[in-house]
């Protein structure tokens, strides 16, 4: 399965959400969006000038660590700098990657003028706490973010706030205190004087925890200019890649494969009262990634099964004529089974299974679910049914991507949870890619 490969690092979609407050109020998206940036008065700060004011900030902070004062020790990368092009205006948004004292937070700066003023903000992600396998786990796989995610100005003192499980917004802070204080000592910066890192916000006397419901965080978001603006421009930085995210998602193809088979056909010259050699086929759409939609579109995972010198290899399909966007938003089609003799995998999962088993797979196979749905049954689905019936215990965890577009159960997930499996007497695993073996036999 092809499509154009987009990547985006986790951190362009949270911050997508990051600048935005959820309305109870149901709004359309598209128009809202287009007035907002029509009429907020974006403008692009030219590159050089980005370069003379981050050099000039990277200067006093310097100063700054000369002098004892105590700061975050930022420091802009300044050969990162960047425009970033945005939709329905004219304006770009200047990004550079910058560090500070603290470890393992990982930070951005953004700079755009608003309604004639410069406006400047840092963003930093702050991961949950983790085992040193699971940092590990992290580092090879490109795993998906939890966490914090604030935005603050250049002392530290937060903006905005966001709670991310594995790549999804749980909810927002809302920051208050019960005095009119001007300057307010939030999060990561709050006992700065003792050289401390609170990356908690601050206790649950003093602030709100807004949970995201499925609909605000998918579709529907009220934008509100705030004081300082930093939402607007926030919005503007995310709206480039959410209008690309969405796009990637409604471009999706499931490509048919082999010719579409006859199951009981397809599975007549088993023997129902003997054993055979059952395989979990997981093409990713990325190889040895968690990315749902990659250089292999949203991936695939597909069945084979060995008797006796007798092979079939299929996996579970919505019909020729499913549309790209009605695959994408969740429609109901009529499913089929396709041959997938041939098809790559980047990582399989097999297992010796009795005739028990054998004859219940083949009873699933034969009246398999007559309704393919990318959220609720699609072709891991079947592929882990399948695989548990043989006994194989594969997990099957949901996943959300797309702006509510998706949420099921996704090869790049499967793959992955497969991968960290053990071998054991009777299930081997194989974490080398390769091209599932061609049917055989197959008149009997």
């Amino acid at each position: 399965m092809k499509s154009k490969k987009n990547i985006f690092k986790l951190f362009t979609l949270i911050v997508i959400l990051l600048s935005f407050n959820c309305s109870k109020e149901v709004v359309d998206n598209t128009s809202l969006e287009e007035s907002n940036l029509e009429q907020s008065g974006l403008t692009t700060v030219p590159l050089e000038n980005s370069l003379e004011f981050f050099k000039s900030v990277n200067l006093n902070e310097q100063s700054k660590k000369q002098k004892g004062i105590n700061s975050i020790d930022l420091n802009i990368e300044i050969e990162t700098l960047e425009q970033i092009t945005l939709t329905n205006t004219d304006a770009k948004l200047n990004i550079a990657k910058a560090t500070t004292k603290y470890k393992d937070v990982e930070t951005q700066v953004l700079q755009i003028v608003i309604d004639g003023r410069l406006q400047t903000v840092l963003l930093h992600h702050i991961p949950e706490k983790s085992t040193k396998m699971d940092k590990l786990y992290s580092s090879k796989t490109d795993s998906p973010f939890s966490g914090s995610i604030y935005s603050t100005d250049f002392s530290g003192t937060i903006l905005s706030g966001f709670k991310i499980s594995n790549g999804n917004i749980l909810g927002s802070f809302n920051f208050f205190t019960n005095s009119f204080s001007t300057n307010p000592c939030y999060g990561i910066t709050c006992g700065i004087e003792l050289d401390e890192v609170i990356v908690s916000p601050p206790p649950a006397s003093t602030y709100n925890y807004v949970s995201a419901s499925s609909q605000t965080s998918a579709f529907y978001y009220q934008w509100n200019r705030s004081q300082n603006n930093y939402s607007s421009m926030g919005m503007a930085y995310a709206n480039y890649y959410r209008s690309i995210e969405l796009q990637k998602w409604n471009n999706i193809t499931i490509e048919e494969s082999g010719p579409k088979i006859d199951p009981k056909e397809a599975t007549k010259c088993f023997d129902k009262t003997k054993g055979s050699k059952l395989t979990i086929y997981i093409q990713q759409p990325t190889e040895n990634s968690l990315e749902l939609i990659g250089e292999n579109n949203v991936g695939h995972v597909f069945v084979g099964i060995e008797q006796d010198g007798i092979r079939r290899v299929f996996g579970f399909y919505p019909p020729p004529t499913a549309t790209n966007a009605g695959i994408a938003v969740g429609n109901d089609y009529v499913s089929e089974l396709r041959d997938n003799s041939g098809e790559l995998y980047h990582v399989s999962i097999s297992t010796n299974i009795n005739a028990t088993q054998m004859s219940n797979i083949i009873q699933y196979v034969q009246n398999h679910p007559k309704t393919y749905n990318l959220n609720n049954y699609a072709c891991a689905d079947f592929g882990i049914a399948v695989g548990n019936l043989g006994g194989l215990n594969l997990p099957s965890t949901k996943v959300s991507g797309g702006f509510g577009l998706f949420n099921g159960r996704s090869p790049a997930k499967l793959g992955q949870e497969v991968r960290a499996a053990n071998t054991s007497n009777n299930r081997v695993i194989n974490k080398s890619k390769g091209n599932a073996p061609s049917k055989t036999n197959e008149k009997c």
